[in-house]
């Protein structure tokens, strides 16, 4: 929580950006979770592999690797999507949803 405060007073410009991208009402950008299930079309390939944003417009923000247990956030292309991983995805309503489609395709 103080880091957070303190993160706002030292960068407002920052917290008014995700405001506006979030809370917009012209914008519609959201924040989703995705799952990579056992037969996805991204287990196995890098960040960079995958060209999710190029065949989305939809960005990866993080990655919460399964097996580690942690948060890689800005994943670099060389990182590695494994099953159970999840991907922090921002982007319009129609954009996730062809995220998703393009995660969960075989």
């Amino acid at each position: 929580g103080g880091k957070r405060i303190a993160g706002t007073l030292l960068r407002p410009n920052v917290v008014e950006f995700i405001d506006f991208v979030l809370h917009n009402g012209e914008l519609d950008f959201f924040m989703e979770e995705i799952e990579v299930k056992e037969r996805s079309h991204f287990q196995g390939l890098t960040i960079g592999e995958a060209r999710a944003r190029n065949q989305t417009n939809a960005n990866i923000l993080a990655i919460k690797k399964k097996k580690e247990n942690r948060l890689i956030a800005g994943p670099e292309p060389e990182v590695a999507i494994e099953e159970g991983d999840l991907l922090i995805i921002l982007g319009t309503k129609g954009q996730l949803k062809e995220m998703e489609r393009l995660i969960a395709s075989a």
